[in-house]
């Protein structure tokens, strides 16, 4: 498990029912999109698939979105998990049919392993 944090956030990635799980919590702007971005390609190298839970992301800034295009251009259609934060942004981005999402990370699990 590799883990980043910051005093209002938080990157951790590890291995769940198969999936490369990267959860992310606290605001995603300008100042932690660097290090989002870090762990997301980093993540998409790997072979399993990729969930991103965003769903403690409290503030995602258009930042955050260009990690997640990122991640979606490394290595496939990572599977969201979104805050309403996030999917405000997506929606605002006329982006929220462009990546799969589930309401929950169980249900992530369950779309991903099938």
């Amino acid at each position: 498990m590799q883990r980043a944090t910051d005093e209002d956030f938080s990157v951790r990635v590890r291995q769940v029912a198969g999936a490369t799980v990267v959860t992310v919590v606290g605001e995603v702007d300008l100042d932690t999109a660097p290090e989002l971005e870090f762990r997301l390609i980093g993540a998409a190298d790997r072979p399993e698939p990729l969930v991103i839970d965003l769903s403690g992301v409290t503030f995602f800034a258009s930042a955050g979105l260009a990690c997640l295009l990122l991640a979606r251009g490394q290595g496939g259609r990572p599977h969201l998990v979104p805050s309403p934060a996030v999917v405000r942004v997506l929606t605002l981005s006329d982006l929220e049919d462009f990546l799969p999402r589930s309401a929950s990370l169980e249900d992530a699990l369950v779309r991903v392993a099938g």
